[in-house]
């Protein structure tokens, strides 16, 4: 609050601070530091006249107009810009130093948009917001490992379908195939496949004294043999 204070002080700007009371909450207080006159924050710094920004000008843009969203399920940042060549400087300028951010323009506000993680955990590092930026990442960290969780629990399914539809084929095969087409080594490896259907390839190998890729072939060749 202070900060926030301070800022809109150092930019010259007039500004308000409101108090709200959650009813969800009753013992959350919060406090709101609001710009009047947004465009203040433009008129009243010299900075952009000669064409040059810094992250204390973004802060008074931001403690303005801004608005950062919560972080689920996802995060995103607006910037909301009155004068359309303004928010083009303001855009190039967060571009050199967050990557790439969107402008928006409609019939009179003009809005910059960040979305990626990347680009706003820059963004809310230049703003100094050190708790927000370390929310921003644990939320990133938190979503990708869900994200590849939930990819590895998929591939698995998939893996685990394909396995179940291989040994009904095979156990197939070995109910109503002629097997006299096959070797001996081939009807033993067949055999132990359709009666345990919890043996691996490398468990039949190891019954059988041969390896895992010995199996894997003879039973493509089982599969040649019989399907005809």
């Amino acid at each position: 609050m202070r900060r926030a204070i301070g800022i809109m002080e150092m930019l010259q700007g007039t500004y308000e601070v409101q108090f709200h009371r959650r009813r969800s909450t009753s013992s959350r207080q919060t406090y709101v530091v609001k710009s009047h006159l947004p465009k203040e924050v433009f008129g009243s710094v010299s900075c952009l006249v000669t064409g040059s920004l810094n992250w204390h000008v973004i802060r008074g843009i931001m403690l303005s107009t801004g608005y950062l969203s919560d972080l689920n399920p996802w995060y995103h940042a607006t910037l909301d810009v009155e004068v359309l060549e303004q928010a083009r400087r303001v855009e190039q300028w967060l571009s050199k130093r967050v990557g790439k951010v969107y402008l928006l323009t409609k019939q009179s506000t003009n809005t910059i948009h960040l979305r990626s993680f990347e680009t706003l955990y820059k963004f809310v590092d230049g703003l100094g917001a050190v708790k927000t930026r370390e929310e921003i990442y644990a939320h990133h960290f938190m979503r990708e490992k869900k994200i590849s969780a939930q990819r590895l629990a998929n591939c698995d399914n998939a893996n685990l379908k394909r396995q179940v539809t291989k040994y009904e084929y095979h156990k197939k095969l070995f109910a109503t195939g002629d097997l006299t087409k096959l070797t001996d080594v081939e009807f033993s490896i067949l055999k132990l496949r359709a009666e345990h259907p919890e043996f691996s390839y490398g468990d039949i190998a190891e019954k059988l004294g041969v390896s895992k890729s010995k199996v894997a072939r003879t039973l493509r060749k089982i599969e040649e043999k019989l399907s005809g």
